[in-house]
């Protein structure tokens, strides 16, 4: 998670002193903007998927605390 927030800080500030310096470079800032959308949007499936991961192991141990063997 933490690799992903970094990467998406400097993106961001790659695109920010992209559109700072000229305005003609149009495509290649709707392409760094939809490059951070798929970033996101990567993030949000490793965090569900940690979120999924976590509760599940979370069952298994309470279950096995509850029904000892």
């Amino acid at each position: 998670m933490l690799a992903g927030h970094i990467l998406l800080k400097i993106l961001v500030s790659f695109i920010f002193a992209m559109v700072s310096t000229s305005f003609d470079t149009w495509f290649l800032n709707l392409f760094s903007v939809s490059i951070i959308f798929v970033i996101i949007i990567l993030e949000i499936g490793i965090a569900c998927l940690q979120a999924y991961v976590f509760t599940v192991l979370s069952i298994v141990y309470l279950k096995d605390i509850i029904h000892m063997h």
